[in-house]
């Protein structure tokens, strides 16, 4: 069952764009998985989606000239992953796989046990003998626009800065202090036996807490430290009147709201519905009652009043926290990138006409 949800997952993410985050996460809290298989199940869709690119690399002479339908090709990655970089037994990798398959496709699965074995009996290509461009392409899965981007500005950093991108990162939570004092989650966490570490309002686990009752009663919410200190720069004080002009799924909106004691007003804005739904869903979960949403483009929309802070969190690219969006390199590119820098300006430029004299306005990227 566990593998059933893998497998979908690495699925919703490569072939029809979801974010892996949100991917996985959907599954950690509706699945009834133990903690070992919360574990190998993150670890298979992670692992599977961030080496998608060597993994083809070595998949391609096995399956040259076949048409593959895409719950096969994901099942087969899965499988080159957990043999190769988890190093799981090969019987249990085959069985599984197969057993999966043959029961929506018997025929499917005779292929991918056939593939499997194959690729277990057949010498793999040493990665090192390679031009270093392309070693660097393979070994970290990077897609070439981005890796070219990376060894023109970083021309001697480049594998470390990789090596960086590929190292486990823990999962990160804020506690929500509308919700509960900060004495009080340390204490439920330490009778639940967690380990855990906080720095500077960070809370900081190896495990995930996604099924953890502080989660889902809205006492803490998933959040990094480049995240928290961003509402932290802000600054705002109770009965401020805020603007968070591109919200997102208003984490940010979230812990403003939190350093402001549930008193003032936050207009959360964004030019798509579904992130404002979002945003107010995540309002009523974590108790915060001052975030107004906001559909607007946020070059262009023009507010009838001044606000004491205003906060510009723009669109970026992403690619200084690939280690914790794994998906992210694969929809990147340099268009999107140029893209970017031009729509960032704009919103900054218009942002700017809303601060109060003596306001503030906060960039963040």
């Amino acid at each position: 069952m566990m593998m059933d949800f893998a497998l979908q997952a690495v699925t919703r993410i490569i072939n029809e764009g979801a974010y892996c985050n949100i991917a996985v996460n959907e599954v950690l809290q509706k699945a009834n998985f133990s903690n070992h298989e919360k574990r190998l199940f993150t670890h298979i869709v992670l692992g599977t989606v961030e080496n998608k690119i060597r993994i083809d690399y070595y998949l391609a002479p096995l399956i040259k000239g076949k048409r593959i339908k895409p719950y096969l090709k994901n099942t087969l990655r899965m499988g080159f992953y957990m043999l190769d970089e988890m190093r799981l037994a090969p019987h249990y990798v085959v069985n599984t796989l197969v057993q999966m398959i043959k029961k929506q496709d018997f025929k499917g699965s005779q292929f991918v046990n056939g593939v499997l074995r194959s690729y277990q009996q057949l010498p793999k290509p040493d990665l090192t003998k390679l031009p270093r461009k392309e070693y660097w392409h393979l070994k970290f899965s990077m897609p070439l626009d981005l890796l070219n981007l990376l060894i023109d500005q970083y021309p001697d950093r480049v594998e470390s800065i990789l090596e960086e991108m590929q190292k486990p990162t823990p999962n990160y939570y804020r506690i929500n202090t509308l919700k509960i004092k900060p004495e009080e989650a340390v204490r439920l966490l330490q009778k639940d036996k967690i380990d855990f570490q906080i720095e500077d309002d960070c809370l900081i686990t190896k495990t995930s807490l996604l099924n953890h009752s502080l989660f889902i009663e809205g006492k803490i919410i998933a959040q990094n430290p480049s995240s928290i200190k961003v509402a932290k720069t802000v600054g705002p004080k109770p009965n401020d009147v805020v603007l968070d002009i591109c919200a997102g799924l208003g984490t940010k909106s979230m812990h403003l709201a939190d350093l402001m004691e549930n008193r003032g007003e936050i207009v959360a804005c964004d030019i798509y519905p579904h992130k404002l739904r979002l945003v107010e869903e995540s309002a009523k979960k974590l108790g915060v009652e001052i975030v107004k949403t906001v559909l607007a483009d946020a070059t262009v929309y023009r507010f009838e009043k001044k606000f004491d802070h205003v906060l510009v969190d723009a669109p970026c690219s992403g690619l200084g926290v690939m280690a914790h969006k794994v998906d992210l390199k694969y929809q990147m590119t340099l268009e999107k990138i140029t893209e970017l820098t031009e729509l960032q300006k704009k919103i900054f430029e218009n942002a700017a006409g809303f601060v109060k004299n003596g306001g503030t306005l906060t960039y963040s990227t």
